[in-house]
């Protein structure tokens, strides 16, 4: 049986600490069905991204992790969220 996680793939951006990772609510459940209960062949991914440079660094992070997916490029920016961390830990 497979499992469909559709939605959002992005960048998130940590600006205050200068790095930056795929991330997004589908790509987040989608890697931890992987890393909990599935192989890479029960889950699959569907996303629409751009077509930056952002996309490549989606595109080749998805197929280093192995889950099955279509990623359809819309003219245009992939998703970035910046994301901020507080003293105590907290993102925002």
């Amino acid at each position: 049986m497979k499992i469909s996680c559709i939605g959002d793939v992005g960048i998130d951006s940590y600006v205050s600490m200068g790095k930056t990772f795929v991330g997004g609510t589908s790509f987040n459940i989608a890697t931890q069905l992987v890393s909990l209960c599935a192989g890479t062949n029960d889950i699959f991914l569907l996303s629409a991204i751009g077509t930056d440079s952002n996309a490549q660094v989606i595109q080749s992070h998805i197929l280093c992790t192995g889950i099955d997916s279509i990623l359809l490029n819309i003219v245009g920016s992939s998703p970035v969220q910046e994301i901020a961390v507080d003293p105590i830990g907290e993102k925002k």
